[in-house]
């Protein structure tokens, strides 16, 4: 039972951190359209897309940083906040998330680490950090997120222990309820088995004095 409780919760928290497997992975860059190292990083992923073996595994995802529209602000805005997710400022493009990995500029010596991450990302649930802080699942200040999500766990945690000690207690108590009526119905059976072979013994005695 307490293997099971284990795999249950363990489980259940990978259900709530993680998106499921097999799904295509978004990569996140975070570039402007004057940065000659963005531009080589997009280049890389553009042809990563033709890859058979990478290319069906991931979508890009691009936020320009570079002008004053209200687009470019939300997206610093955002930049900011992944950057305090991993605690870290923000400083300079281009800043790459895949799941739950962060990559700070680029090199082409960087492009296995992506395809890793990819596949890893690809192949197992993996969480999918900026995603979550613009949906709102997950908080940039991660120790809060992390203690949201252990006391979650800790209470559905204790919750289906609380049910399994009423349910074992019910089984102890039935077990003894079973045993009380076996004992009762034994003592009230012993009367009678005495009775009987009071009985017996006087005709017996009986049969002896008349001999």
């Amino acid at each position: 039972m307490k293997k099971s409780l284990m795999a249950f919760l363990a489980f259940l928290f990978l259900g709530i951190v993680q998106v499921h497997a097999a799904e295509m992975v978004n990569v996140h860059i975070f570039k402007s359209s004057t940065c000659p190292h963005c531009s080589a990083a997009l280049e890389f992923f553009d042809g990563l897309k033709g890859d058979n073996e990478y290319g069906y595994k991931f979508r890009l995802i691009a936020y320009e940083m570079y002008g004053n529209t209200d687009e470019v602000k939300e997206n610093v805005a955002l930049a900011k906040r992944v950057s305090k997710y991993f605690k870290e400022e923000f400083q300079n493009v281009p800043l790459i998330v895949i799941g739950n990995q962060k990559f700070n500029g680029y090199a082409s010596s960087m492009d296995d680490s992506f395809k890793t991450v990819i596949d890893q990302c690809y192949q197992n649930s993996c969480l999918d950090v900026v995603t979550g802080i613009q949906n709102g699942t997950i908080s940039e200040n991660r120790s809060n997120t992390l203690i949201i999500l252990f006391i979650f766990v800790v209470v559905l945690g204790g919750s289906v222990y609380f049910v399994y000690l009423a349910r074992k207690n019910t089984q102890v108590n039935d077990f003894y309820e079973e045993e009380k009526k076996k004992e009762h119905m034994e003592k009230s059976a012993h009367p009678r088995q005495k009775a009987v072979s009071k009985t017996v013994h006087s005709k017996n005695t009986k049969k002896e004095v008349r001999k």
